[in-house]
């Protein structure tokens, strides 16, 4: 700072006045940096709020689902006749419509997951097992209903997810399972991201538990057949775990 006292007054209040123009530039700087973070923060808090909705309600349709599958899967401790099936099976779809769920098919299974019986009749598929990713070996062996990711069904060109519950006798044991594949592009289930809006760049998705994305807002596109999400293990490891999180888009990216 030799220098300073050299300098004429003039050049020394025009220093000084440029020295606490920049300290302000770099506070509003600062405090702006700050307010677009907090600001940042608070719309991913929002949007991980209504992550956690629309997580919530899925849930509570795909109990739904389960419990009416339970139900209507009670045959005493045998498997039903032809007719028995298919009247439980007419009725399981019109409560499950009900609900805003759209049934394609419904499976009677026998012990070790083959087709006996489906509605509508599809006797080109009786025998045949569902997709070994569709968790119907792991339903039967708990005697616990269960969700699949989606699935390519025998004899049909649609991917669908499965649910599935287990037909036990008065003893615990299981004789069967009874299988509902749904329609992930219903209002109930795919369809309850479409309403939500998140920017003109943002977009929701719905994810399974391997990853693959079943249903994308606007304005993203219609994900492709068994598309995967962005880094699926994260997301299977997140499911698994029933965790919410905020992270960031590897797609594009940028934070």
């Amino acid at each position: 700072m030799r220098f300073f006292p050299r300098l004429t007054l003039q050049q020394k209040v025009s220093l000084l006045v440029f020295a606490g123009l920049a300290v302000a530039l770099g506070l509003l700087s600062w405090l702006s940096l700050h307010a677009l973070r907090q600001s940042t923060q608070r719309t991913l808090e929002e949007r991980l709020t209504v992550a956690r909705i629309v997580a919530s309600n899925l849930d509570r349709t795909l109990e739904h689902v389960l419990l009416e599958l339970q139900q209507a899967g009670d045959f005493q401790g045998a498997l039903p006749t032809d007719l028995e099936f298919r009247q439980k099976a007419s009725t399981l779809k019109v409560h499950l419509a009900n609900s805003g769920v759209l049934a394609d098919q419904i499976y009677l299974l026998d012990p070790r997951g083959r087709i006996l019986l489906a509605e509508p009749d599809a006797p080109e598929i009786q025998g045949m097992s569902l997709p070994a990713d569709s968790d119907v070996d792991a339903a039967l062996a708990t005697g616990r209903p269960i969700v699949s990711g989606l699935l390519m069904m025998p004899g049909d060109s649609e991917a669908m997810i499965v649910a599935t519950s287990p037909i036990r006798t008065p003893d615990g044991g299981n004789i069967g399972a009874l299988s509902a594949a749904i329609n992930t592009s219903d209002m109930s289930i795919g369809g309850s991201v479409q309403p939500l809006t998140l920017g003109k760049t943002g977009y929701a998705e719905l994810v399974d538990q391997n990853g693959v994305v079943l249903a994308r807002s606007k304005p993203g596109r219609p994900p492709a057949a068994f598309e995967t999400s962005d880094h699926p293990g994260r997301f299977s490891q997140l499911i698994a775990e029933g965790q919410a999180a905020v992270r960031t888009c590897h797609r594009c990216h940028t934070t």
